[in-house]
């Protein structure tokens, strides 16, 4: 593992927590409207180009029909598959046009997050469903970087 993609799967669970908190902190003032900071604003740049690689990577997968964890897709499907498979409570995804579907709803809403738009009632079930997703995102990148932390130690032990 190389030193980049550690610092990349920091960046990958810095940006997961932080979207986490972006939302709870739209919950929690949805009865005012929530102003982000310019700060608040590049995180969300970040998280939906991350999204739009997800969608990116999805295209590549259905061309070639293996909905499994693919090295020639982009990073972040890789993440998406991985991540969703631990959020039962999201709801069942069995079918591509699902995940498809899935993927351009997190796109929405951090799109409308991003513009300071007030999110309707139904979009508040697929704003818990983005913030999960995003908090299930965080944990899982620096579980990983743990791990292969761990990993590197034991073997420069030997």
């Amino acid at each position: 593992m190389s030193f980049s993609n550690e610092i990349n799967r920091i960046r990958l669970g810095a940006m997961g927590s932080e979207i986490a908190t972006l939302v709870g902190r739209y919950r929690r003032e949805s009865k005012q409207k929530m102003s982000l900071s310019e700060e608040d604003k590049n995180i969300l740049v970040n998280a939906i180009t991350f999204v739009e690689n997800m969608g990116k990577g999805y295209t590549a997968v259905v061309e070639t029909h293996n909905f499994n964890i693919n090295s020639d897709v982009p990073v972040s499907y890789n993440y998406y598959i991985k991540v969703r498979q631990q959020l039962p409570e999201l709801g069942p995804v069995n079918q591509a046009s699902e995940i498809e579907r899935e993927i351009e709803m997190f796109a929405d809403v951090l799109k409308k997050l991003s513009e300071e738009k007030p999110l309707a009632e139904k979009e508040g079930h697929e704003l818990d469903k983005v913030g999960k997703f995003f908090s299930r995102l965080s944990d899982f990148a620096l579980e990983e970087l743990y791990i292969i932390n761990n990993e590197k130690r034991e073997l420069e032990s030997l």
